[in-house]
């Protein structure tokens, strides 16, 4: 199966998978199957926790029917906030017995970003618990007609009896927030039907995995964790990053499978733990959600071996490319994210929309089964990114002669300077070639005439302490004087969305004031 599960295209719901029309019947059917088995740990050092499959299913049954008692019913749509926990992946389940479809919070928001992603969904409840009551129930009288239901409530019944699925395969049955690094996240809908990378044989090949969970649930290692828990693996919790805990973890869980960007896979290389750890349980270590350097994916190669991978996709369009260890094995071939997956057409397009030849950096658009049909609630932003089976990522990149592809950022980021166009991403990956440098991100300034430069901020690596003129020398040596930045300022630390991916609006806003 593909390493990212959302790659692939869902059934018509006419050809059942495994006997079962939709996931939540086809889960629940597993969850049952496997019974004492472990499926969920929680390593924490104040809570740690272990959740049998049967745990798991029972608390499936029982939030089912406080859900049902709190009036949702099929059809409505349910936000979760509730963090990376066990309950957080057993509401979702909870949420589409009951015949809802949910969306996921990830921590980060503000009150009134809670209040709009719950007007963009719709969502008639939003699910949460102690640690984040005060924030729902600001955000709830926000939004105006979300009632809030709080996990933590005592109730009077604890009731695992079950209720009959009410979800249907035509039915919503989740919705997927984009990442929201030009704004609010907008939603995508997913339907009820078993998807492919569901499939009897799909699964059978992640029974034996041991999934480390230390980024949000809401975005793609949550669903990574569902496919994971309904082959009957194991998926172990940590409530956040941590290099440290992370390489801890490894070799105690005999963890199999990580799913990290690149930053954070960064971080692990510069851990002192590192030489330390054994490591050798790792069978998938994948890296996806913005472009890696190409040294820095040899460190990883080096270190952990023909495990590594990295995938390039959008929440519209699901997996677009993949490249695995073997072709990573080849330096050449490092600076990409890979070919298009089956079934996944990828072409490099101009401002005008005409297709660009080999080579020529344009806009990325994407056609595939798996594209989306449209953001929930908004045609306008639909209209703006779907032309004729087409899905115009925002991204930009260029294909070589061999239908690999390396990204150069977003249209929305693109630097006009003179005389040249400044793409981030290229920028901040000549930057991370640097023996010295842990992270980069690169923004736009403009002087008060309007015109514009770039500017980037340098996280150094542990022990080192790079100059800016030193590493302006290095971007001008490897991307040419032009595309190099005006002025590097060195920080501890990148702000970030709370989908992960670096703020450049917060940066601008922290290093220049405006």
């Amino acid at each position: 199966m593909a390493e990212h599960p959302a790659g692939a295209a869902p059934h018509t719901g006419d050809e059942p998978a495994d006997g079962h029309r939709t996931m939540i019947e086809l889960t629940l059917a597993r969850l049952e199957e496997h019974g004492d088995r472990v499926a969920i740990t929680v390593d924490d050092a104040d809570t740690p926790a272990e959740w049998t499959y049967r745990d798991v299913l029972d608390r499936v049954r029982i939030e089912a029917r406080r859900l049902d008692g709190c009036g949702v019913r099929r059809g409505d749509v349910v936000a979760i906030m509730a963090g990376t926990t066990p309950i957080g992946l057993v509401l979702r389940w909870a949420v589409n017995v009951v015949g809802a479809a949910f969306t996921s919070f990830a921590d980060g928001y503000s009150a009134a970003a809670v209040a709009e992603l719950l007007t963009t969904c719709r969502a008639r409840f939003l699910v949460t618990d102690h640690d984040r009551r005060a924030l729902a129930a600001d955000a709830a009288a926000r939004a105006g007609s979300t009632t809030v239901v709080d996990i933590d409530d005592a109730y009077t019944s604890a009731d695992p009896t079950p209720l009959p699925v009410r979800l249907r395969p035509e039915d919503l049955a989740s919705i997927s927030l984009t990442g929201g690094s030009t704004g609010v996240p907008k939603g995508v809908p997913r339907r009820a039907a078993v998807p492919d990378y569901s499939s009897p044989a799909a699964l059978a090949g992640w029974r034996d995995t041991v999934q480390l969970v230390c980024t949000p649930i809401a975005h793609i290692a949550g669903t990574i964790a569902l496919v994971v828990l309904a082959a009957g693996g194991r998926v172990v919790l940590q409530r956040g990053f941590d290099a440290g805990r992370v390489l801890a973890v490894v070799p105690r869980e005999k963890i199999t499978t990580i799913q990290l960007m690149p930053r954070l896979l960064h971080q692990l290389l510069d851990h002192p733990d590192l030489d330390r750890t054994d490591t050798t349980s790792l069978r998938r270590l994948r890296i996806g959600s913005a472009p890696a350097s190409a040294e820095r994916i040899g460190e990883a190669l080096d270190r952990f071996g023909p495990v590594l991978g990295q995938t390039y996709g959008s929440i519209e369009a699901t997996t677009i490319t993949t490249i695995g260890a073997d072709e990573l094995a080849r330096p050449e071939l490092r600076g990409t994210v890979g070919r298009p997956v089956p079934g996944v057409t990828v072409s490099i397009r101009d401002d005008g929309g005409a297709e660009l030849p080999a080579g020529a950096t344009g806009e990325i658009w994407v056609r595939g089964s798996a594209v989306m049909p449209g953001y929930v609630g908004d045609p306008q932003q639909s209209a703006a990114v779907l032309h004729e089976g087409w899905f115009r990522t925002g991204d930009l990149g260029h294909l070589d002669d061999a239908g690999y592809l390396t990204l150069a950022g977003r249209t929305k980021d693109v630097i006009f300077a003179e005389p040249a166009r400044i793409y981030p991403g290229d920028v901040e990956n000549a930057l991370l070639a640097h023996p010295a440098v842990a992270a980069a991100g690169v923004f736009a300034v403009a002087d008060p005439d309007g015109t514009e430069s770039a500017a980037a901020a340098v996280v150094p690596r542990p022990g080192h302490s790079p100059s800016p003129d030193a590493l302006l020398a290095w971007v001008a040596e490897r991307r040419g004087p032009a595309r190099a930045p005006a002025e590097i300022h060195l920080v501890d630390d990148l702000p970030t969305t709370p989908s992960g991916k670096i703020d450049r609006a917060a940066l601008r806003r922290e290093l220049t004031g405006r």
